[in-house]
Parts: structure tokens; sequence; C-alpha cells
């Protein structure tokens, strides 16, 4: 039965995202103006905007986190050209304290970023990764050619086969007991991995234990960060 609610509400979620990149709406501006040493960074995945992380988004906000969306990104261009863009918006803005949550592509976006510049490294306190496909994804090796960069996500890709492992160590990997979409558990190796009991892929983002266990791994490592560089 969980399996099959799980599969439902993805299918919905789908869906309903779809509708949002066409529908184009701007993030609440309110979302920047916080007075906060930390920034969230969003990173959606495949077929997906800022809205697929409205829930966990808000909740972070209401906790007086400043909440980034780089806007200029596009959910089907390639994982360097989006990664390319975030990077020149983290250093325009000149981010530090940087808490990166990404989803599905999104987090094969964020290794980009932390692969592809030390700078950038020392300024990102946390990145967390949520249902994503570090081993690849189940449809994407079937396509021909490579429509809409998906063959990126397949388990051949060279983003998929070279991700670096000596620098994961402020990764949270959350994995549903089932994704309907990415090969195996995607654990990454060096990162932290959790395995969650839920069921789907686009869903998985909105499952409330999921949205708890962001907050909490949020709060403990501010907490771990301030009692380890009390001047921080």
């Amino acid at each position: 039965m969980n399996f099959l609610i799980g599969l439902i509400e993805d299918i919905y979620y789908i869906i309903k995202n779809f509708i949002t990149t066409i529908i184009l709406k701007s993030p609440p501006e309110e979302w920047l103006q916080v007075d906060s040493k930390y920034n969230v960074l969003i990173v959606p995945g495949f077929g997906a905007n800022w809205e697929a992380f409205y829930n966990i988004a808000k909740e972070l906000h209401e906790m007086e986190f400043r909440i980034h969306i780089v806007k200029e990104v596009n959910p089907y261009e390639s994982i360097n050209v989006s990664g390319d863009k975030i990077l020149n918006y983290i250093n325009n803005n000149k981010l530090d304290n940087l808490i990166i949550i990404s989803h599905s592509k999104g987090a094969l976006i964020s290794k980009y970023i932390l692969d592809n510049s030390r700078e950038i490294t020392n300024d990102v306190l946390l990145v967390i990764t949520i249902g994503a496909p570090f081993q690849g994804a189940k449809a994407a090796k079937y396509f021909v050619g490579n429509p809409l960069n998906l063959k990126e996500i397949s388990p051949d890709s060279n983003y998929v086969k070279n991700l670096r492992t000596d620098n994961n160590e402020n990764i949270v990997n959350l994995i549903p007991k089932r994704n309907f979409r990415t090969i195996g558990r995607s654990k990454l190796e060096g990162a932290k991995n959790i395995i969650i009991d839920c069921y789907g892929h686009s869903n998985f983002l909105h499952k409330k234990e999921v949205i708890e266990k962001i907050k909490s791994i949020i709060n403990n490592k501010i907490l771990n960060t301030l009692f380890l560089n009390p001047q921080s």
C-alpha cells in the first residue's frame, strides 16, 4: 500500500512540477530579506523549478535563513551550464556560510560545483542532496541521442562515472527506501548517507519526515560548527 501511495504521489508531483516550469512565478522577495549569516541555496532537479522546494524553503525562511534561488538556471540545460551559473551567483553575491539543498539532477549540479571550485568549497558549510542519481537514472540510458541533456544522468555518463569521492565529508545524502527513478540506493562514497522510510522521487521533497530531517541536519551542523569555532 505504501508503494502504491508513493507512486500516485510521485505522478502528481511530476505533473505539478512540469506545470510550474511553464507558468513561471518569482520566489517570494522576503526569502532574501532576512538578517542572517547563513545562506541556503536551492538547486532543483530535471523538469522542476524552485516551487518544488516551496515547503522546505518556507520552513527554513521561518527559521530565519536567507533563501537563494538562481532564476537563470534552466531545468533542462546541461549540468556544467547550470553549475557555472550557480558558481557565478555565489561569487557575485559573495555568499559564505552556505548551505546547498538539492534534489535529483540538482545533486549532480551540486557535486559539479564542489568538484570544480576549491574556493567555493571553503564557503560551503553543508550540502544536502535528496533523491540523488549518484549511480544514474533508470530511464536516461534508454534514450536515443541526448534529448534535454538526459544522457548526463545516465549511469554511463561521465558526470556519474567520474564523481569525486575526496571532498564529500560535508554532504548528507537523503535516500528514499524506494526511489522510482534512480538506480539502486544511490549512496555516495565519503558522504553521510541516510535512508528514509518513504517511496518515490518527486514526492520525496514534500514528505514531512524529510523536511524535519533537513531542519535537524542543518541545526546540528550549525551547533557543531559554533562549538568547534566559537568565534565564527
